[in-house]
């Protein structure tokens, strides 16, 4: 049977086991997932999601945008800031990135790791979304399609460029990335999803 958990006081939900090993959230039937190799309950706080093309030419900055992505699954403690140099590392050909339309000195031009901008950016909307605080972002000096540009929504990063933020919340996070495709208007379109959730 299906084993019910009842979160810390403060929060006003139940959650059930099913029998995939899913915790599922009572009455609004949303699924909660347990970041890999930890025992804690977590709720989601907030998720930002963009799209990207995929085409034969955009194959080298779909695969940076997956590898970032799987460089990003980590726990953040109360107070503690997250710092995107630190933790994904430097942006290079040895570790792992491929050439790729990037922006330098106000051109598109191809670099190493074209793509990463796009991972940082939709963390940074999710960041704004969950209401955390944010320490340091830059923004591109050329519009991108991803995100709204004009809004001031994007957040680029370089080897010297960060994009630093702070849990600024009575408990720990996690943020987690999903990527994968999907269809839209009969065209297959690239996504990256990005979670943060709490422990309770």
């Amino acid at each position: 049977g299906n084993t019910e958990y009842t979160a810390k006081a403060g929060y006003v939900l139940s959650f059930y086991v099913d029998e995939n090993g899913r915790f599922l959230r009572k009455n609004t039937f949303q699924y909660v997932s347990l970041p890999a190799g930890t025992n804690m309950l977590t709720v989601p706080v907030s998720s930002f999601t963009t799209y990207y093309q995929q085409l034969p030419q955009y194959v080298t900055r779909a695969y940076n945008i997956a590898l970032a992505a799987s460089r990003i699954q980590t726990e953040v403690k109360p107070g503690a800031q997250f710092n995107w140099i630190r933790t994904l590392g430097l942006i290079s050909a040895g570790t792992g990135y491929k050439m790729a339309t990037v922006y330098s000195g106000g051109e598109a031009v191809q670099g190493y790791g074209g793509g990463v901008c796009q991972v940082s950016t939709t963390m940074y909307n999710a960041v704004l979304a969950g209401g955390f605080q944010v320490n340091e972002v830059h923004h591109h000096g050329l519009p991108v399609h991803y995100v709204d540009y004009k809004g001031g929504r994007d957040a680029t990063i370089t080897n010297t460029v960060n994009f630093k933020w702070t849990n600024n919340r009575a408990n720990s996070v996690f943020v987690k990335t999903h990527t994968g495709t999907t269809v839209s208007g009969g065209e297959s379109l690239g996504y990256i999803t990005i979670d943060i959730c709490e422990v309770v």
